[in-house]
Protein backbone atom coordinates (compact mmCIF):
# COMPACT_ATOMS: atom_id res chain seq x y z
CA UNK A 1 0.00 0.00 0.00
CA UNK A 2 1.45 2.90 -1.01
CA UNK A 3 1.24 6.39 1.21
CA UNK A 4 1.76 9.79 0.89
CA UNK A 5 3.50 11.69 4.60
CA UNK A 6 5.12 14.86 4.55
CA UNK A 7 8.68 14.59 5.66
CA UNK A 8 11.45 16.89 6.51
CA UNK A 9 14.99 17.08 5.77
CA UNK A 10 18.13 18.29 7.42
CA UNK A 11 21.44 19.13 5.32
CA UNK A 12 24.08 17.11 6.76
CA UNK A 13 26.50 20.04 7.80
CA UNK A 14 23.31 21.43 10.44
CA UNK A 15 23.01 18.13 11.77
CA UNK A 16 26.88 17.72 12.52
CA UNK A 17 26.71 21.21 13.65
CA UNK A 18 23.75 20.35 15.83
CA UNK A 19 25.79 16.94 17.44
CA UNK A 20 28.61 19.22 17.96
CA UNK A 21 26.81 21.51 19.90
CA UNK A 22 24.86 18.69 21.85
CA UNK A 23 28.58 16.89 22.60
CA UNK A 24 29.86 20.85 23.70
CA UNK A 25 26.73 21.07 26.00
CA UNK A 26 26.97 17.71 27.37
CA UNK A 27 30.44 18.47 28.38
CA UNK A 28 29.53 21.52 29.77
CA UNK A 29 27.31 19.75 32.11
CA UNK A 30 29.62 17.04 33.15
CA UNK A 31 32.22 19.84 34.19
CA UNK A 32 29.02 21.30 36.10
CA UNK A 33 28.06 18.00 37.66
CA UNK A 34 31.58 16.89 38.97
CA UNK A 35 31.97 20.39 40.85
CA UNK A 36 28.15 20.09 42.42
CA UNK A 37 29.47 16.37 43.14
CA UNK A 38 32.40 17.70 44.39
CA UNK A 39 30.42 20.54 46.66
CA UNK A 40 27.63 17.95 47.94
CA UNK A 41 30.12 15.28 49.44
CA UNK A 42 32.89 17.67 51.00
CA UNK A 43 32.47 17.42 54.31
CA UNK A 44 33.97 20.14 56.14
CA UNK A 45 36.51 19.18 59.20
CA UNK A 46 35.91 21.42 62.51
CA UNK A 47 37.54 25.11 62.38
CA UNK A 48 39.34 23.96 58.73
CA UNK A 49 36.51 24.71 56.64
CA UNK A 50 37.44 27.79 55.63
CA UNK A 51 40.38 26.47 53.14
CA UNK A 52 38.51 23.92 51.76
CA UNK A 53 35.32 26.91 50.83
CA UNK A 54 38.15 29.01 48.73
CA UNK A 55 39.74 26.02 47.08
CA UNK A 56 36.00 25.23 45.71
CA UNK A 57 35.22 28.64 45.18
CA UNK A 58 38.74 29.41 43.11
CA UNK A 59 37.59 25.68 41.09
CA UNK A 60 33.89 27.25 40.37
CA UNK A 61 35.61 30.53 39.41
CA UNK A 62 38.13 28.95 36.98
CA UNK A 63 35.48 26.75 35.55
CA UNK A 64 32.71 29.26 34.91
CA UNK A 65 35.89 31.57 33.15
CA UNK A 66 36.59 28.32 31.14
CA UNK A 67 32.74 27.86 30.37
CA UNK A 68 31.81 31.43 29.30
CA UNK A 69 35.44 31.53 26.80
CA UNK A 70 33.83 28.83 26.06
CA UNK A 71 30.50 30.05 24.47
CA UNK A 72 32.32 33.55 23.50
CA UNK A 73 34.04 31.00 20.95
CA UNK A 74 31.52 28.91 19.93
CA UNK A 75 29.20 32.06 19.24
CA UNK A 76 31.94 33.24 17.06
CA UNK A 77 31.11 33.17 13.47
CA UNK A 78 33.56 30.96 11.67
CA UNK A 79 36.82 32.39 10.16
CA UNK A 80 36.18 31.91 6.60
CA UNK A 81 32.17 33.73 7.16
CA UNK A 82 33.82 36.81 9.48
CA UNK A 83 33.71 39.96 7.41
CA UNK A 84 37.40 41.88 7.24
CA UNK A 85 37.69 44.73 9.39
Amino acid sequence: MCQDRKVNFVEASEFEAVQQALAAEQERAASLMALVRQLAWTTPRGDDWRPSYRALQAKARALLAALDAQSREAARPPATERLPP
